[in-house]
Parts: C-alpha cells; structure tokens; sequence
C-alpha cells in the first residue's frame, strides 16, 4: 500500500512538473513569435524607406533629364518663335543664340611726376554682340560692335574728343566662325582671344585675326594659332614695313577640379617674323627677334563665404639679343617679366590685387596691357614695374561701380614714376 501510494505521489508529482515545463515553453514560444513578427515588422519598414529613397532617386535623375529636355525645347521653341515673327528673322540653319552686350563708363586720371604728362579724361566702351549657333552643323560664328575706338589695344573712345558734343564712331569688335568636331575646333577671323593668359601678355581689349585650332578633352588643352598682326603698306623706309607682321603661337596646359577648388596651368610660347619686331616690339637690334615663352598658373576656391582666386604669370624673350630698348642696356638683361595676384569676391564686392614686373624687352610691347605704364614705360609700356589695386561694389546684379588704381615706376634708366586710376561705372546687359 504504501509502495503503490509513492508511486502516485511520484507520478502526480511528474505530471506537474511537466505542465509547468510545457506552460514555461509555451510562454517562451510565444515572446520569441512575438520578437520575430517585430523583427519582421520592423524589416518591412527598412524595405518600405530604402524603396521610396530609390524612388526618389530616380524620380530626381527622370527631372534632371525632363529639365535639360524642356530646356532645350524650350530655346527651340523660343528660336521657333522669332523665326515666325515678323519682327526678328533668322536664316534656316541658326538654332540658337546668345547675346552679351556691356556699356562702361570711365573717368581716369593720370598723375606723373612731371606735371605736364597728366591728364584727365572721360571716357566710354560700349560692346554688342554674340553667337549664332547651328548645334546640328557644330558651328558657331561670333559678331561683336563697339562704340570705342580703332585701336587694337582699347576699345575706349575719349568723350569730346573731336569737337563739343561730338558723336562717336562705330567699329567692328570681332567676327568669327568656330567649327567643332569632337574634342577639335578650328577659329578663324578676327576672334577673342583664344589662349589662357593674363594682360602680361595680351591685352584684353586685342582681338586676333588669322586661324586657331584648339583641343579640349577630360581637362587636357591645347591651342595652335596663326596671326597676321600687321599688314605692311610699303610707305616705310625700311623693306620690313612691305612685310606683314606674322605671329605663331601655341599653348598646351591642363584643368582640374575637386569639390570646393580648380586649378590649372598653361604653358605657351609664340613667335614673330622680323615685321613683328619692327611695328610692334620697336626692336632697337637687328639681333632683336621676339620669342616669348610664358607659364600661367591659377587656383579658384571658396574660404567661408569668399570666393578666391589666386594666380601667377612670367615670361622670358629668349630672342632678346643685342641692344636693348634701355640705353646703354643689353636686351638679354631685360628679357623677363612676371606678375602675381590675388582676387576675392565677399556678397556685392570685389577686390582685386596683382603686382607686375616687366622689362623692356621681356615681352612684345603692342600686345601687353596698355594701361599700366602709361606715361613711364618703353615701347608698348614695357621697362615699368608697381602695384595694381582693384575695389568694385556691385550696385545691382548687373550694375558695378569699381575703382582701379595703378601705382608703378620706371625699372631702367632716368626715373619716373606715375598714379594712374579708372573710375568704372559698368553695365551688362
């Protein structure tokens, strides 16, 4: 009896035991049902945002695309239009163009150490012009006026100048046509200038004529020009003035970019007949032959809320032999010239700084900038060295009131020194 009664207490005692263990795994069971249907939950939603992120994507690379398409629809459309009016017509195989146009007006002073070479004057530079394109022929011809004047290195007319009140001519600027295939092109006519520089070498307001050939591809450039600078009229003394003034030049160099910065360098050189020498360097050797190689380099990058660029310039006449512009100076003595310089843009104002330093027989006279110097220097305002310093507010988004102000000295020879400065007032439109 008592045998069989632990028998039946061991058996009962089993049996709760295992409904306790089986209630236990129950409850166990059923949190682990429930982490993995949050688990699940929780795995959809991540799926749900990662697909709507995807969507969004491809909805903004689908605007992207509709945005340039509209774009060009809607430039089609407007050319369209103009063609149909009947106020403004173009030919059938223009498709597009573009119009730059700017108006400046200047007052500058001109103060020198010997008073009777100063002056004041007012002056106005007026440009209009742009591009015809046709993008299914890859070409484009370019055509620019200028209410200014006939020389090659100013496009500023003097007010008055000719009689009270006196009213202004007209000239051409530039015409040119630009043909492209691929990663080439090729310009001819008179044309903007087609090289990477600073007015070390070339003034701004120089318009080359003769034929460019360029090359552009992944950052990697390269220009190849042929320019006819003079034409002789055979009124000289001298056989050269029956030659035209012949220049070739070149220029191979390179464009970067990364997210906040650009960089670049240009490496160039050009090269005159012995009519070059004579109309624009104003050679004073027979040994004298112009053969300037140049190297400018440049970095643009924002600090904060500045827009900086900083950039460098020299060039050396390895054809400068015998005697020099300077007298009683060899020109190889004189044969380099070299600038640097900084630009900042802080929201409506401008500063510009650069120094300059040009000997008198680094660079072609004709061609450098025609301000600087003025008054003090050699030939075509080379044999000068100074300060430029550059302050502009812009008044409206196309509107700017700027100062300009040049401060430089004679390197070689007797001494002299000028202040030069520009009071701008400039319009684009």
């Amino acid at each position: 009896m008592s045998k069989l009664f632990t028998y039946l207490i061991t058996g009962l005692a089993f049996s709760i035991l295992g409904q306790a263990n089986q209630s236990d795994f129950q409850a166990r069971l059923a949190r682990l049902e429930a982490l993995v249907q949050q688990q699940q939950q929780t795995i959809k939603q991540q799926q749900q945002e990662i697909s709507a992120l995807r969507d969004h994507q491809e909805e903004s690379v689908t605007l992207a695309a509709d945005f340039e398409v509209s774009q060009d629809n809607l430039e089609g459309e407007m050319m369209a239009a103009l063609k149909e009016s009947e106020l403004l017509t173009f030919g059938k195989n223009v498709d597009g163009l573009a119009l730059k146009n700017d108006a400046r007006f200047r007052y500058e002073v001109r103060d020198r150490d010997n008073e009777a070479a100063n002056r004041e004057r007012l002056r106005l530079r007026l440009r209009l012009g742009g591009t015809y394109t046709n993008k299914t022929e890859n070409w484009k011809f370019g055509l620019g006026l200028e209410v200014g004047s006939d020389d090659h290195d100013s496009a500023n007319q003097t007010l008055n100048n000719s009689g009270t009140f006196s009213s202004l001519d007209i000239f051409l600027d530039y015409a040119y046509a630009t043909h492209s295939w691929d990663q080439l092109s090729l310009t001819v006519g008179q044309m903007k200038n087609p090289f990477k520089t600073t007015n070390l070498v070339w003034d701004g307001d120089i318009r080359p004529v003769g034929a460019a050939v360029g090359y552009d591809n992944d950052g990697m450039f390269a220009t190849l020009a042929w320019f006819d600078a003079h034409r002789g009229d055979g009124t000289g003394s001298a056989q050269d003035y029956n030659d035209d003034a012949l220049i070739v030049a070149g220029q191979v160099g390179f464009e970067a970019e990364s997210e906040d910065a650009s960089w670049g360098a240009a490496l160039g050189y050009m090269a005159g007949n012995e009519a070059v020498d004579t109309h624009l360097s104003v050679a004073a050797s027979d040994e004298y032959d112009a053969q300037v190689g140049d190297l400018y380099a440049w970095l643009n990058t924002d600090l904060g809320d500045v827009d900086l660029k900083v950039f460098g310039h020299a060039a050396l006449n390895f054809g400068a032999d015998g005697a020099s512009l300077v007298a009683g100076e060899q020109a190889d003595d004189n044969d380099l010239a070299w600038t640097i310089g900084a630009q900042a843009g802080i929201a409506k104002f401008k500063l510009k700084y650069a120094y300059r330093h040009i000997e008198a027989d680094s660079v072609i006279g004709s061609l450098t900038d025609s301000d600087f110097g003025s008054g003090v220097g050699a030939s075509g305002n080379t044999n000068v060295e100074g300060h430029t310093v550059y302050i502009g507010y812009k008044l409206l988004n196309s509107v700017e009131l700027g100062l300009n102000s040049m401060f430089y000295d004679r390197i070689e020879g007797p001494s002299r020194d000028a202040k030069y400065y520009q009071l701008d007032l400039k319009y684009k439109f």
